[in-house]
């Protein structure tokens, strides 16, 4: 039986350049990657698709898989992130501990935020400054884009439930 000569075929990102020998079972040819890696690959895993790049494939993949919203730099979270995580989580997660607070209260987040990072971001712009954080405007209502203002800490103290009839602050109980 003749040996396949792969030169000048594509296999995903490798072309095959030339024949690189053998390894005492299969031959090993030279392939070059589209990113312009070289690398010596076996017949085998070449014609079965077991490889496709230099690894560079498996690389981007990972990399687009990772960074969904497209807003944060290569190595680090966009500045919102946590903000976004931690509001959805407070209100749609009956594990967290402040989900009493807020989903367990009927609190939602509405859905264009919860289902994109980036509807949340285009929708509330960045904060005006660092004290700045997510207030809603309606404290019995839900986090959406009607329902939302940055706030300073200031105004967030002064926008919060009515405290309930009878109950005195602890110090006035112990006595």
């Amino acid at each position: 039986m003749k040996a396949l000569d792969l030169r000048g075929q594509r296999f995903t990102r490798l072309a095959v350049v030339g024949e690189s020998g053998t390894d005492g079972t299969c031959r090993l040819w030279m392939c070059l990657c589209d990113c312009g890696v070289s690398r010596v690959v076996k017949s085998i895993h070449l014609r079965s698709g077991n490889t496709k790049s230099c690894g560079c494939l498996q690389r981007d993949v990972v990399s687009k898989r990772n960074h969904r919203h497209g807003l944060a730099e290569r190595s680090s979270k966009h500045r919102l992130y946590g903000t976004w995580k931690t509001m959805t989580q407070r209100c749609h997660n009956p594990h967290n501990r402040d989900f009493h607070l807020y989903g367990g209260r009927g609190i939602t987040v509405c859905g264009r935020w919860r289902e994109s990072f980036a509807n949340f971001v285009a929708d509330v712009g960045e904060k005006p400054s660092l004290v700045h954080s997510l207030d809603r405007k309606d404290n019995e209502g839900g986090y959406g884009p009607e329902n939302f203002r940055w706030a300073t800490p200031k105004e967030q103290a002064s926008n919060r439930r009515p405290r309930k009839q009878g109950l005195g602050s602890p110090a006035k109980q112990l006595k």
